[in-house]
């Protein structure tokens, strides 16, 4: 059955997609959050990727049903600890640029 599926989370698919930087004490964060576009979908998995520079996140959604156990159903809130090297933060598989730190011009 092709339905059952895991399908990759694209930024396209969140309906209020809100990316923001905050810091506590002296550690950086990065706040993701919105709704899923498709009620019907949970995000089982989150797998977060530190590239060097980067960040990339992947959300793997699949049907929500009886058997589906854990997930995080809507809305959809991910806070991840980022250091000071980190320039981009990229979402899905295909890498989409969802924030870049602001150069400091000197």
């Amino acid at each position: 059955m092709s339905a059952c599926r895991s399908h990759d989370l694209t930024k396209d698919q969140i309906q209020e997609f809100k990316v923001e930087l905050c810091a506590e004490d002296s550690n950086e964060y990065i706040i993701v959050s919105g709704i899923p576009s498709n009620s019907a979908l949970i995000i089982k998995r989150v797998e977060i990727t530190d590239m060097g520079s980067s960040v990339n996140i992947t959300a793997e959604q699949q049907l929500c049903g009886p058997v589906s156990g854990a997930g995080i159903g809507l809305p959809f809130y991910l806070k991840i600890q980022i250091n000071k090297d980190i320039n981009t933060v990229t979402l899905g598989e295909k890498e989409e640029v969802i924030w870049e730190r602001k150069q400091e011009i000197q």
